[in-house]
């Protein structure tokens, strides 16, 4: 049977490696995952702004030779931003710009926050644009 040596000193370097890397790790995970916060709130302001451009692409008027979008283009977009956002208040903002034909519209929205702490990445809007304009025809040249 073999005695205990209670006087080696194997497996301390690994003891104190891991001691010391754990740490790292866990901020690396810390910033991976409120990355990944930035993102999905960046692509939801991407996708409302591209709703409410397109539900302000569809108020086209045809009229004499072209084509324009209504006056009421941005109380569309607006409209249709936070019927999908279930709602506008301190968390999304909405504004609309008509210029001619074109309809720009801007979504704005707080970041989903997963971690707290110094360490955390500290976004405190996340904007997302889109703009149209009216179409008409197979291919919009028509």
């Amino acid at each position: 049977m073999r005695r205990l040596d209670l006087r080696s000193r194997r497996g301390e370097g690994y003891i104190a490696l891991t001691i010391l890397i754990l740490p790292l790790i866990t901020l690396i995970m810390a910033l991976a995952t409120e990355g990944m916060g930035l993102a999905v709130t960046y692509r939801r302001a991407v996708g409302l702004a591209t709703v409410g451009a397109q539900a302000a692409g569809a108020t086209v008027q045809f009229s004499g030779g072209g084509t324009g979008s209504a006056s009421d283009a941005c109380a569309a977009a607006v409209r249709a931003v936070c019927e999908n956002a279930q709602g506008c208040g301190s968390a999304v903002a909405v504004s609309c710009v008509r210029d001619g034909n074109q309809v720009k519209v801007t979504v704005v929205l707080k970041p989903l926050r997963v971690f707290g702490g110094p360490f955390s990445l500290n976004a405190t809007r996340v904007v997302g644009m889109a703009s149209s304009e009216p179409m008409f025809g197979i291919n919009g040249s028509e």
